[in-house]
């Protein structure tokens, strides 16, 4: 787990740093009222660093314009906004000013905007009281750039977007390697981000919400504005949409045609929910055939009001959905309000709707007796042609779907799920620890679906992230959801830590499943640590723990030890209070591989946590990743006397020592929480007819009952 840095690397290192040059915005004046000049003469400085250096009250600052073609041109430049720094927009300065944003750049290349822990706000209201049709005061503007990164910043409050991406003006010069990553985008006024005309770009690991203002409102958007503008290898990853007025996702390419460019969009593990109608729009119901292939892989779409999926769609583009998942749409409950809805609404070429598969799709649609899907012509001189599903739905009101005839080379499959079958879901790690230092690194833990009757559907899997290591500043974010794939009883997520060049002590990330109707969670909680400490043991086994009948055998093995004095094992019932149980000694110093194996010949009796603390001969240390095991057979189960229950139920348990009880519904919303029980006594009238869930917080573990209410 340690790292080691070679001499030669290091002073390559200190040679590099020499040769860099710097400047700090402030060196140019900063006075808190208005400090656009000393924007403009830092950020046009011939320098390859440019530090907006935080001060004791807010920068603030009018259009900052920097224009390839009009003014000096910003290329290979690092711009780094310092942690709590927070730019804001003057006051008044929009006035008049229709066209431009916050920060804007024009044929500007290899440059990077980096802002982990700093805000740039403009002034939202102000605009809109405004009234003058305006909808581009963005908060960053690219437009014809190239090789351009966005990292770690909060882009709030403006008159557009947070982010737009396009082209040069009225030519056909797209935006090229753009990188959006671990980017806070909230209350925008048109789209969280929008994207008209660019090739490679790739947007990773931000939260994009609370989009409203003025159509479409959407999270993202890719939206050409001609047929010569480029939509080329775009890839969105592993974001969280949700809250934006109009919807999550939209890909309108009606502008596009056959002469177009080909387009390629892949977007992937997203969580795209609680948006104001659609999950995701795809409008390519354009005057000709658009070339390419837009993908939807790993996604989960739920609680909106309107479509999961919703499509004006032709016999062009390529429209490819798989293992996603799609909970509880259509709620506002209209005629064609449902998970999937593909029309074509007219008929200006003759070409048939369709060029559409969904690979493996679950849909839970137990709240409403309606189709899950309609494909529509509207009876126009057309018909469907090229399209395939396997869909798995759960509704007891039946599984039904239409598609207007004629057909040609249409196939479609269910299952039909009457019941859910109800997977328990384990989280786990045998590598919990990532550095901040240096590049990126990372740690990774598991899910695994176990005593599930069917796992040919997808599965979609919540957790909430706590502890001391702060988002967007030690680690990625991260969109709070997993796919399961179909076929599949595992997968796996890998957290990444942000390299900084800040000395900070080990954090944590408690990583803790969310009770759900779908699913039970038997591991519920995982913790990963994230540190800058140099260590001087390389671990090639990783420490475990294993349960005997009359032992827990812990082992570890390393292929390198520098000044190793010791190390001590460390047991604990709560994983936060620990105590010493042996200390091994060292190898001190010695390159040949090591296994060690010790035993713990009196285990506590149900769930223990385990970790290993090694000791250098300085007192430096480090701690492994956490494990846990269960020992003992004396129980472990936990009943609910009467179930199903009418007023009242007890719980009773021999092994677990019941600290508190929460009680969920069958979405996983917190109902209510039972810190003091009465003889293990819950009642429960209050409840409507139906499944609930009741997750039992122990001092070693949680376990998570279901039962009826009658």
């Amino acid at each position: 787990m340690g790292k080691v840095i070679s001499a030669f690397v290091f002073l390559a290192m200190l040679s590099a740093s020499a040769q860099a040059s710097s400047i700090l915005v402030s060196s140019f004046g900063w006075t808190g009222v208005d400090d656009t000049q000393a924007f403009i003469s830092a950020f046009t400085s011939s320098v390859d660093t440019v530090i907006v250096d935080l001060q004791s009250g807010d920068w603030v600052t009018g259009p900052l314009i920097f224009d390839g073609y009009a003014n000096p041109k910003i290329a290979n430049r690092v711009i780094i906004f310092e942690r709590g720094v927070r730019v804001r927009a003057l006051a008044g300065a929009w006035d008049g000013v229709l066209y431009h944003g916050l920060l804007n750049f024009v044929d500007c290349n290899n440059v990077e905007l980096n802002g982990y822990g700093a805000t740039l706000q403009m002034n939202k209201q102000e605009y809109i009281d405004l009234n003058d049709g305006s909808e581009w005061r963005h908060v960053i503007q690219l437009s014809g750039c190239s090789n351009f990164d966005i990292y770690g910043l909060e882009l709030i409050d403006s008159g557009g977007d947070g982010i737009e991406i396009s082209g040069i003006w009225s030519q056909p010069i797209p935006s090229m390697g753009i990188h959006v990553k671990d980017c806070r985008i909230d209350n925008n006024y048109r789209q969280g981000i929008s994207v008209t005309s660019a090739q490679n770009v790739l947007i990773e690991n931000c939260l994009i919400t609370n989009t409203s203002g003025t159509p479409p409102g959407f999270g993202i958007d890719l939206e050409p504005d001609n047929d010569y503008d480029d939509m080329s290898n775009i890839e969105i990853r592993h974001c969280r949409i949700t809250g934006n007025e109009g919807g999550g996702i939209l890909l309108a390419f009606w502008k596009l045609n056959q002469n177009s460019s080909s387009v390629s969009v892949d977007i992937a593990d997203c969580y795209i929910g609680s948006n104001g109608k659609e999950g995701i729009v795809i409008d390519v119901n354009s005057s000709g055939p658009v070339p390419g292939y837009a993908n939807f892989t790993r996604c989960v779409v739920e609680n909106q009001p309107g479509n999961g999926i919703f499509s004006n769609k032709r016999e062009s583009l390529a429209l490819t959905f798989t293992d996603m998942v799609i909970r509880n749409v259509g709620t506002d409950g209209g005629a064609f309000d449902m998970p999937v809805f593909i029309q074509k609404q007219f008929d200006y070429t003759g070409l048939p709707l369709g060029n559409i598969t969904f690979d493996k799709v679950f849909i839970d649609d137990h709240l409403f007796a309606r189709n899950f899907m309609n494909i529509n012509h509207w009876g126009e001189f057309t018909h469907v042609e090229n399209v395939s599903g396997d869909f798995s739905v759960y509704n007891p009101n039946g599984v039904t779907y239409h598609i207007d005839p004629p057909l040609v080379n249409v196939s479609i499959t269910t299952q039909a799920l009457s019941s859910l079958p109800l997977a328990d879901i384990s989280i786990t790690t045998s590598d919990n620890m990532a550095f901040e230092v240096g590049e990126d690194t990372t740690a990774a833990f598991e899910l695994t679906r176990s005593n599930a009757p069917d796992i040919s559907f997808p599965l979609g899997v919540y957790f909430s992230v706590a502890g001391t290591a702060e988002n967007r500043l030690d680690y990625h974010y991260f969109p709070k959801a997993v796919v399961i794939p179909a076929d599949a009883s595992s997968t796996s997520y890998t957290v990444f830590a942000i390299k900084d060049e800040l000395a900070e002590p080990q954090e944590t990330i408690d990583i803790v499943l969310q009770p759900d109707g779908h699913y039970s969670a038997l591991n519920s909680g995982v913790l990963l640590y994230i540190g800058d400490m140099l260590l001087p043991v390389d671990y090639i086994e990783p420490f475990t723990a294993v349960a005997h009948s009359d032992c827990v055998e812990l082992k570890w093995a390393t292929a390198i030890e520098v000044n190793s004095s010791h190390y001590v094992i460390q047991r604990s019932v709560n994983a936060q209070e620990w105590e010493e149980l042996m200390r091994v000694d060292g190898r001190g110093a010695t390159s040949t591989t090591t296994h060690y194996r010790v035993l713990d010949e009196s285990p506590l009796p149900g769930v223990s946590y385990y970790r290993l603390k090694q000791v250098d001969w300085n007192g430096d240390c480090e701690y492994s990743g956490i494990v846990s095991v269960k020992w003992g057979s004396n129980g472990g189960t936990v009943s609910v006397y009467p179930n199903p229950v009418k007023t009242h139920f007890t719980l009773q348990s021999e092994f677990y020592r019941i600290v508190d009880v929460e009680l969920y519904d069958v979405l996983g919303q917190l109902i209510e929480r039972f810190c003091e029980l009465e003889n293990g006594t819950i009642d429960v009238s209050f409840l409507s007819p139906g499944v609930y869930f009741l997750q039992l917080n122990s001092l070693s573990e949680k376990v998570v009952v279901k039962f009826v209410k009658e």
